[in-house]
């Protein structure tokens, strides 16, 4: 996710990291390319709001 200039919006990828770890630390199997849609998901829905 970006802003209007096309820079990183700040905390994205702490919120992404922090995603990926909650994952590890539940224990689930799934691939890093499901948590990362998870995390575009929720990405999108917020900038609906």
């Amino acid at each position: 996710m970006t802003d209007l200039a096309g820079a990183a919006l700040p905390g994205q990828g702490l919120a992404i990291g922090l995603t990926l770890a909650a994952g590890l630390l539940r224990g689930k199997t799934r691939g890093v390319a499901t948590d990362l849609a998870v995390v575009a998901g929720t990405n999108a829905q917020a900038m609906d709001a």
